[in-house]
């Protein structure tokens, strides 16, 4: 047989006739309490974006501070009270002064905006070394750089090394790339070289003039070489050496 008690107006609970008068409190509670625990939902996940469920419906884990706590109880009430410990507002103070991992490496994908700062960066180093009336180098970027930044990007960075590093890996490639596919088309150029000393180093640049169809005839430097002498024998080997390395048919 059962036996039912009233709890509450419009509450009642039913219990085992064979349970003794001191079981039968324990029995309530445990029964009403299923009844009353609090289970986590999308209201409070909607509330609480950083709260997910832990191991039951009843645990929760706050991703902020890695926190573990029960919900069972008071629900939102819980929540509310776990933001207020000193262990989350601990974490919370450390993750305000500290910087994400994430701002220190570079993205691997970018946007028009990282794109817009590679042009930017490219275009000054173009600069560097095309504006050859003002006999710029490579050093000049360093004052360069920083005042760009500080006018206009404050994530622009485009010092010597930087720019050293877009026209040897970047802009040089191209431009031989480029060159190439023109040579392509052309029967006939004609090749320059003299010495140019620089105290005790030898430099021949290696110029080729050609005549194209659509922009008429152009000058380009071909190679830059250090040689141990100046002789017609060591040009000569220099220039075969250089259009053999450029797979330049002679």
């Amino acid at each position: 047989p059962l036996m039912a008690f009233s709890s509450s107006p419009g509450t009642s609970v039913l219990c085992s006739g064979r349970s003794t008068a001191a079981e039968l409190p324990t029995q309530i509670f445990n029964i009403m309490s299923k009844k009353r625990r609090c289970k986590f939902n999308n209201d409070l996940r909607s509330e609480f974006p950083f709260i997910k469920k832990a191991k039951s419906d009843y645990m929760v884990k706050c991703e902020k501070c890695n926190g573990e706590f029960s919900i069972s109880h008071g629900g939102k009430n819980d929540i509310s009270k776990h933001l207020k410990t000193q262990k989350h507002k601990r974490y919370l103070n450390t993750a305000a002064s500290s910087s994400k991992i994430q701002e220190i490496f570079q993205k691997t994908t970018y946007g028009d905006k990282e794109k817009k700062l590679a042009l930017a960066e490219g275009l000054m180093s173009f600069h560097a070394i095309s504006d050859i009336n003002h006999n710029h180098s490579f050093r000049f970027m360093d004052c360069t750089s920083q005042v760009v930044k500080k006018l206009f990007n404050k994530n622009f960075a485009c010092a010597r090394t930087k720019s050293e590093a877009i026209v040897c890996n970047v802009l040089s490639p191209y431009a031989f790339s480029e060159l190439n596919k023109n040579l392509e088309k052309i029967n006939f150029i004609s090749i320059y070289s003299d010495a140019s000393n620089h105290k005790d180093i030898k430099l021949f640049p290696t110029i080729i003039r050609f005549f194209d169809s659509e922009t008429g005839i152009k000058i380009r430097i071909f190679d830059f070489v250090s040689l141990p002498g100046e002789t017609s024998e060591i040009i000569f080997s220099s220039i075969i050496n250089i259009l053999e390395k450029k797979q330049f048919k002679t």
